[in-house]
């Protein structure tokens, strides 16, 4: 998909809240939630872990395994417990503020309720926020943003389209740029944001980029097909356009597009599902090939 930005778009600069008097160190770079939960729970469970070697030593002898799967680091132990503060779920010392605030145990997989813990923790913490409001600026759009690289490794571009805005966040702030890609993965992680890759914006220069929304619950009277209707795409259909075209257009999540396009094949005859090998599947864009018997579709064909 292709988008442009408008020739007289403005460059704003992307302006990050002031520092909370105590959080100090605010950006930390944590993407595993299951991290953050076992750590919580290893300072629930024993007070006498009052430095971060007491923490690093307890995971070691106790086989506390990182979702990343990464070896602890008193370094790694160190940003947890400042994101633990940060979040005011324990104090300068160490201890817990809120007890028993998780479901599962250490080692164990989120519960539905461990992640309504950490959706609360993403919508209200300050640096989240920060992100969390250039998706309620605009109404047209509804909200996508757009995250580029311009001479630089990391996201250090936001555009929203609609408004003609290009937000930059300036070179010496590296940190708002690597938190980031942590808020991406919390939003993702929790499902309340979506990602649609392969977005090509034009501007001075031509930028790979991706989409980025909020999702929104599909309603039951939704027809995917009637919606595959309506683009105009012909007769014969490259399923990931259609979706992509779709899910920046309502904001629904991908995977319940491809759900919903399959059902609607199977009770509506107008429309064929048509399988593809595997080696012609780009493993960037597998979640958007409908899966029927092990096997990928990557094409609609109308049939009258």
């Amino acid at each position: 998909m292709f988008f442009e930005i408008a020739d007289d778009y403005q460059k704003i600069a992307f302006s990050s809240s002031p520092e909370r008097a105590k959080k100090g160190w605010s950006y930390s770079n944590v993407y595993y939630l299951r991290d953050i939960k076992d750590i919580y729970l290893v300072l629930n469970g024993n007070p006498s872990l009052k430095t971060v070697a007491d923490v690093y030593t307890f995971c070691l002898n106790y086989d506390i395994v990182s979702e990343g799967k990464k070896a602890w680091t008193e370094r790694a132990i160190l940003e947890i417990i400042n994101s633990l503060k940060n979040f005011e779920l324990v104090d300068s010392t160490f201890t817990p503020l809120r007890g028993v605030l998780f479901e599962s145990g250490i080692n164990e997989g989120l519960t539905p309720s461990d992640y309504g813990v950490f959706k609360t923790i993403f919508y209200s913490y300050f640096r989240f926020k920060d992100f969390i409001r250039l998706f309620e600026e605009t109404d047209c759009f509804s909200g996508v943003v757009f995250p580029f690289m311009e001479n630089c490794r990391f996201v250090n571009r936001l555009a929203l389209i609609d408004l003609k805005t290009v937000y930059y966040i300036d070179d010496s702030r590296s940190e708002i740029m690597r938190f980031w890609d942590v808020f991406l993965k919390w939003g993702l992680t929790l499902s309340v944001l979506d990602r649609v890759a392969g977005m090509i914006l034009f501007g001075d220069i031509t930028y790979s980029t991706s989409a980025v929304y909020f999702v929104r619950e599909m309603p039951s009277s939704f027809s995917i097909i009637s919606a595959i209707e309506d683009l105009q795409m012909g007769s014969y259909i490259y399923i990931p356009d259609a979706l992509k075209q779709i899910a920046v257009l309502t904001h629904f999540p991908i995977k319940t597009l491809v759900n919903k396009l399959v059902t609607e094949c199977y009770e509506d005859s107008k429309y064929c599902l048509q399988s593809t090998s595997a080696i012609f599947v780009p493993t960037k864009d597998k979640h958007l090939f409908p899966v029927i018997d092990n096997t990928y579709m990557s094409h609609l064909l109308k049939l009258y």
